[in-house]
């Protein structure tokens, strides 16, 4: 295109110079662009098919008849125990129970104390004292599952028409707090031989210890018995081990002060204890 341009400028100048040999002058001929002719383009005809959207049919939507909320009716607030003491806390936790009301109720200390018994009871109008309702229970806890019909009565198993409930806590105290060891060994030992705990629960723990019936003076027995003084009228031996020098059981303090003996191989418990005595029989 540019140089096409150029000759077109030339051509319009008419331009005419001599040669210095020749005697005639050289004369250009004028350059003429002939006419540039575009073919016209043809495109063929473009036939678009018509697009045919098939009809979109939504099926009717029909909603599920909506239940009932089968606690419409149920006052978690009415039942709940008065409070009586300030380390204890209630909770209602709702169970899994299509078509249902269910809960289940928590009592649990926070102090860090152990019981002896904890549960949870209710008060139905029918009944002159509360009624006992635990289903699970540890040393600082209790709970139990109730269940609430759609006309608002609140029951557990058996027991209907609970109208308030209470959180059971009995003999608590913080572990071993009133655990007298030394107090297991009251009487003077006889001579040559000496009384004396072993202790074996560690810090924290609610103190176990093996009493120990021994003689220091060298002399051996036949037979050496460890006594355990409790409610009943006569001391009944719990000896665990025995050698010819000492005898010796495992007990382990409770919450009332009190200490148990288990018998590790039959299981034997006995509970209560609050002296040991030592005989030394053959010596």
């Amino acid at each position: 295109m540019i140089f096409h341009s150029n000759a077109n400028v030339l051509s319009s100048r008419n331009i005419s110079f001599f040669d210095q040999n020749d005697q005639g002058p050289i004369t250009v001929a004028p350059v003429t662009d002939g006419p540039v002719t575009n073919s016209p383009v043809t495109d063929g005809p473009v036939t678009d098919a018509p697009i045919t959207e098939a009809p979109v049919t939504d099926a009717p939507v029909t909603d599920a008849p909506v239940e009932p909320d089968p606690c419409a009716n149920c006052d978690a607030t009415a039942i709940q125990p008065t409070p009586t003491d300030a380390a204890v806390i209630f909770s209602i936790q709702p169970v899994e129970a299509p078509g249902e009301c269910v809960g289940e109720i928590v009592c649990e200390r926070t102090d860090g104390k152990v019981c002896n018994t904890a549960g949870v009871s209710a008060i139905i109008p029918i009944e002159q004292n509360p009624v006992s309702i635990t289903d699970k229970s540890t040393t600082n806890s209790a709970s139990s599952t109730i269940k609430c019909s759609k006309d608002g009565t609140i029951s557990h198993l058996t027991t209907t028409g609970i109208t308030k409930l209470v959180c059971d806590f009995a003999m608590c105290a913080l572990p071993c707090e009133k655990c007298n060891v030394l107090g297991l060994f009251p009487n003077s030992a006889m001579p040559g031989t000496i009384t004396y705990p072993s202790i074996l629960s560690g810090p924290g723990e609610c103190t176990k210890l093996e009493a120990f019936c021994e003689r220091t003076d060298g002399q051996t027995c036949t037979n050496i018995i460890v006594y355990a003084v409790t409610s009943v009228p006569d001391p009944l031996d719990i000896t665990d081990t025995l050698t010819a020098s000492y005898g010796s059981s495992p007990l382990e303090c409770a919450n009332d002060g009190t200490f148990t003996y288990t018998n590790g191989l039959t299981g034997f418990t006995l509970p209560g204890i609050t002296e040991i005595q030592c005989v030394f029989i053959g010596c």
